[in-house]
This record gives structure tokens, sequence and C-alpha cells, in this order.
């Protein structure tokens, strides 16, 4: 029987759902791997997962030990020791020379906070297997050529661009895509090739504008289309028709994109938006999941079966929950960046090929520890201090007990035990620094409220060495020499997108803008990323009624429910599966 729990941020918090099930199969779950239910929400234990982790905001500081000038997501004030790929990846440091014993009169969160300030951190979440040009980007794995970009995995020439998954060569201002080439502006989409504007629509080649298309090529400004050549704002022409209304678009000019990005807005919410994009999955909730079995209020999900509250994998996971961002995975719980393959992982940051390991962070190739920080190839550590294997177990379960007995009480008297994971209080950055803002953004005083820190960002003084006023309407007018300027955002600083008031446009990126006639930004990459993330939505469910009025089935309007992650208060019409078939297929 499932059992109704009010998570500990009801009515604290702005985006908690406030009463949450567990189900018999969590509880099974919670049981095999010996941890006690959760007192938070699934949308709560999300927010503080991936309030663990700043994505995008970047830094200039000196590394710690080699006092070179280096990129960092440690701003320059933070009180964290923090070394540069070269420095961390050496072989003269160990982080067990930070080790810690454990003290039985303080919290253990305290004690792991005190000793992750001593641990060096890595100014950036890159591995040492990546290629070169990757300095300005951060979590970045196997890949090369990589400006302003994060979460990056085995890509090449990516520029301003969110969750580049396998495969993915020369996109620009992109955000969660996969096995895509030579792309501009796709959210949601896998496998396009020389397309710009595409919105939850894959293996769809030259063209634009499209929202919920597949299998086409050379059509524009449409929506719903299966397997299409040669459509024109949902109209059919021949190729010959296509191509003069195309020419006639002028899509290459500043002043005609403003109006095709209104008008792409516009076809946006008028279309028929199915409640979610579940492929070739079974008894599976959540959006944008494929090739899964067993999938329960997941997002961007692939390969993977029989795991529950989870964002973004990057390899095949089973059997696990409550995970943001990870590689392969097996009975793990509670974990976000977790890369190679990890078993019973628990309550875990940044981590790989692990075995048993419990609150841990930065750790790799390591098993059988618990509240350490940057160790490699290590066991039976505690706070980084070695023990045998039969002390271990032992300070394990006494650790554990005083969690209970000591537990962690953060200044909006939410309580910690064991079960928990970090506590956003003990975060290394601020609130408007984290993955948390990006997604789930708040204001000052609201984050305030809620009892997070807001860190103030600096003034920035790019200076603009030129007006777009004076450059040519047209892509195709403007000159190469253009990369040698640096011009200035619209917003000019006066939004909440972190503006950096100015910017620079790429040799990389001019080539892609000719090729697919797109005129210059005149917004910097922080104000893109957030009006692009628009266009995704939230890793969050509601449950919905179909919007059909004509159900064939119900001789009326359709009484089919769904979860999806369009909100009730969106202008969208979201039709469930079976008359989103009737429509579109």
């Amino acid at each position: 029987m499932n059992k109704i729990v009010s998570c500990q941020n009801k009515d604290k918090s702005k985006y908690c759902m406030g009463e949450f099930e567990i189900t018999p199969d969590d509880f099974t779950f919670y049981e095999k791997i010996k941890v006690p239910p959760p007192t938070f929400c699934p949308t709560c234990r999300m927010l503080r997962r991936i309030s663990s982790r700043n994505q995008r905001s970047l830094y200039l500081r000196e590394c710690s030990k080699c006092n070179q000038k280096i990129v960092s997501v440690f701003s320059p004030e933070s009180l964290f020791t923090v070394y540069c790929t070269d420095c961390y990846f050496k072989d003269d440091w160990d982080a067990s020379q930070y080790s810690s014993e454990y003290d039985f009169t303080k919290p253990f969160f305290i004690q792991f906070y005190e000793l992750l300030q001593k641990v060096p951190q890595l100014h950036v979440a890159h591995t040492n297997n990546n290629g070169e040009n990757i300095i300005f980007s951060n979590y970045v794995y196997r890949s090369s050529n990589v400006y302003l970009s994060y979460g990056v995995v085995r890509s090449e020439y990516i520029y301003y661009s969110w969750g580049s998954e396998n495969g993915n060569k020369m996109c620009i201002d992109s955000a969660n895509f996969t096995e895509n080439q030579n792309c501009h502006e796709i959210v949601s989409a896998q496998q396009n090739y020389e397309c710009s504007f595409l919105t939850r629509s894959h293996r769809c080649i030259d063209s634009h504008f499209l929202f919920d298309c597949l299998n086409c090529s050379n059509c524009f400004m449409s929506s719903g289309l299966r397997n299409k050549s040669y459509v024109f704002r949902n109209k059919q022409l021949s190729k010959e028709k296509y191509l003069e209304e195309l020419q006639k678009v002028r899509k290459d000019t500043y002043s005609s994109h403003k109006e095709l990005i209104k008008e792409y807005d516009l076809l946006m919410q008028n279309s028929i938006h199915r409640y979610a994009s579940i492929v070739n999955s079974y008894n599976s909730t959540g959006d944008f999941i494929f090739n899964s079995k067993d999938v329960k209020h997941c997002f961007s999900i692939e390969d993977c079966e029989d795991v529950r509250y989870g964002q973004i994998n990057t390899n095949k996971l089973v059997n696990c929950l409550d995970f943001s961002m990870s590689g392969r995975a097996e009975e793990s719980y509670e974990f976000s960046v977790a890369g190679r393959g990890n078993f019973r992982t628990l309550f875990c940051l940044d981590v790989g090929d692990t075995n048993e390991i419990t609150y841990c962070d930065g750790v790799n190739h390591v098993s059988n520890l618990f509240g350490c920080i940057g160790l490699k190839n290590k066991e039976y550590c505690i706070l980084n201090k070695q023990y045998t294997k039969e002390e271990y177990f032992q300070l394990k379960d006494k650790i554990i007990q005083h969690m209970n007995t000591m537990p962690f009480v953060d200044r909006a008297k939410r309580i910690y035990k064991y079960g928990e994971f970090f506590p956003i209080e003990l975060s290394r950055f601020d609130y408007n620094q984290t993955t948390f803002f990006d997604l789930f953004p708040m204001e000052k005083s609201e984050a305030e409220k809620e009892g997070y820190t807001w860190y103030r960002e600096k003034k920035r003084k790019h200076e603009a060495t030129v007006s777009f006023n004076i450059l040519p309407d047209s892509i195709v007018d403007v000159s190469d020499s253009c990369i040698n300027e640096i011009f200035p955002c619209e917003h000019s600083q006066g939004c909440n997108h972190i503006c950096s008031g100015a910017f620079r446009i790429t040799d990389n990126e001019l080539s892609l803008y000719k090729k697919l006639l797109i005129p210059l930004p005149r917004l910097c990459p922080n104000c893109r990323y957030f009006k692009r993330k628009d266009r995704l939505l939230p890793w969050q469910l509601w449950s919905r009624k179909c919007m059909n009025k004509k159900s064939p089935i119900f001789n009326g309007p359709c009484q089919n429910t769904f979860e999806t992650s369009y909100a009730p208060e969106r202008p969208e019409t979201v039709y469930c599966e079976d008359c989103y078939k009737r429509e579109i297929l």
C-alpha cells in the first residue's frame, strides 16, 4: 500500500510538492540498500542535489597551488582551496593528508563540511581525458573545442550550450540534445543535421523553425510533421515552390529573424502538444524517455530499467532512485554527477567507478568509503582516514546511529538524519550560482526567505567596441573581421540573466551562422540561455486530463488522465497519447 508523507519543506518552499507518495516498490528498494525512507518530496530531493552543483557561473581566479590564472566555478572570494586541472591530477598530493578523526560531539554534516573546506577542489568539473580548447566550460567529458558550454559528453565544437549528450558536432546555442551536427538553437532534439530552431524534433535535415517533427527534410515553420519534405508553414509544396517561398522569407536578416521568432513562439503555443515524449518505453512516466522500462518520474532518460525520480543519464542505470546527471550505475540512491560505473553509491556527488560508498564527494576508483572527499584508489576510509576493514564497518555503524541521535538542523528547522542528501545550507555555492537557480528561479528575497544564501555578482566591465547599428542587416554581408570586435548585449545588464553586458563572436560560430543563414545574435550567451530555457519543460509532473474536446471514444471531451510536465496554467493544448496519435500520426 502507498504511504502518503508530508515533506519537511511543506509551506516552506516555493517548489515543494507538499505531500508525496512512497510506494511499495520504493520501500522494497530502501530496505534492500538499508536506508530509511525520505522525509523530503521528490522535487525537494532533486533541488537539494542540483544545489550542490555550480554549472554555469564561471570566474577568473588563481590556482591555490601554482598561482596560475584559471577559470573556475569558485569565485575569487570563495574560501575553498582550488586547484587547476594539472595540479589536481598530479601525484604529488593525496587527499588523505587532510583526514580527520570522527567527533561524536558534532553532527556528521558539520564535520563533512569542515573537511570539504580543507581538501583541494578541482577548479571546474573536467576529467583529464578531454581534447583541446575546453577552458571556458564545465562538466565536460571526452570532448574537445567546447566554449561556454556545460554538461558536454563525447562531443566537439560545442558553443553556448547545455546538455550536449553523446555525439554532437558543431552545435551552437542548444540544450538537451544528442547526435546532432551543424545545428543552431535546437532544444530537446536528436540526430538532426544542418537545422536551426528545432524543439522536440528528431532526425531532420536542412529544416528550420520546427516543433514536434520527425524524419523531415527541407521543412520550414511547421509542427507535427512525420516523414515530410518541402513543407512550408504546414503546407505541402513542390521542391521548386518551397525554395521559392523560402527565398522570400529572408531569414538571413536580423529584422526578419525577430519576426520569425515571434511566429515560431506562436506556432509552438498553438500546436497540439503530446503529454510527454516517451518512446519505446514500457510502464514509464516523466518526459524525454527512450528505450527504457519501469522508469517513473524521470526526465531525459535512455536505456534504463527500474529507476525513479531521476534526471539525465549518459549510460545505463538499473534499479536506482533519486539521481541527477549520471553515468552507469546500479542499486544507487540520492547521487548527483556520477560517471563511469557505480554500485551502491549513496548520497554522493561528483564520483566515478565506485562500490558501496556513502556521503562522498569527488572520489574515484574507490570502495567502502564514508564521508570522504577527493580520494582515489582507496577503500575503508572515513573522513579521509584509513581504517582496517573491521574498524571501518564498526565505526560506520556508530556514525549512522550518531547521525540519528544528533542530526544536523538547518536555519529553517529542517532535520537531516542518516538517509538525507547534503543540506543545501552546506553547499559550496550560493543559490544563484547553482543549477537550482538556473532551472527553478527565485528572486533574491524569495531565496533568502527559504534560508538560502545569495552571491552578489560584481558588475561586469566588458566594453563594446562596435555597435550593431553599423552592421549589415544580413549575415551574408557581415565581414569575417567581426570576430575581432566586442558586441553590446541588448539587455545591457538590465535583466535577471547574469547578463555579461557584451560578448564576442568566434570564427567557428560565424561560419555556422553563414552556412545556415542566421544573423548575428544581439544578446549575450547568458541572456540567450535563459531565453532558450523557456522551450524546455521543467523536471516536474502534474496530473491532468486530456484537452481534446471531440474524442471519438468518449463522444465528446476525452476523459483520459496522465502525468505531464505541462503545468495546468500553461496555455498549450495538451493531448493524451491516444488523441495525440489520432491527430498527428
